[in-house]
C-alpha cells in the first residue's frame, strides 16, 4: 500500500515521506501525487526515502518526470534518508547527477537553513 505523508517547511520547502513502493502498480498514482506537491512548493520538494527499500522502474520515471517539471520553475528535487540499496538505483541511473541527495534530516535541515 503506497503511503504519503506531508511536511510543510516554511511554505518554501515540502517534504514528502514516502512508504509503500515495492509494487509497482502504484506508480502512476505517485506520479500524479509529485506532480501535484510540485505546484506547492517554491524552492525544493523533499522527498524522505527513509522507508523506501526498494525503487523500480516507475518510481524512477516518476522521479525525472517531476524533476523536469520543477526545474521548468526553478524548483529543485531533493531525496534524503536514502539507503545503500537505492543509492546504487539512484547512482547506476545517473538520478543522482540531477537531484540533490542528502544522507539523513541533519544534512537535510543543514541545507535548508543554508
Amino acid at each position: 500500500m503506497l503511503k504519503i505523508t506531508e511536511e510543510f517547511e516554511g511554505g518554501d520547502y515540502l517534504i514528502v515521506s514516502v512508504e509503500g513502493l515495492k509494487e509497482f502498480k502504484y506508480g502512476n498514482e505517485l506520479s500524479s501525487l509529485l506532480k501535484q506537491y510540485a505546484e506547492k512548493v517554491n524552492k525544493a520538494l523533499i522527498i524522505d526515502l527513509d522507508k523506501v527499500t526498494f525503487i523500480h522502474s516507475m518510481f524512477i520515471n516518476s522521479l525525472v518526470v517531476t524533476r523536469n517539471l520543477l526545474h521548468e520553475k526553478g524548483i529543485e528535487l531533493w531525496l534524503f534518508n536514502v539507503n545503500d540499496a537505492v543509492s546504487q538505483v539512484l547512482t547506476v541511473t545517473n538520478i543522482d547527477k540531477i537531484v540533490k541527495v542528502l544522507p539523513d534530516r541533519k544534512a537535510l535541515d543543514k541545507q535548508i537553513n543554508s
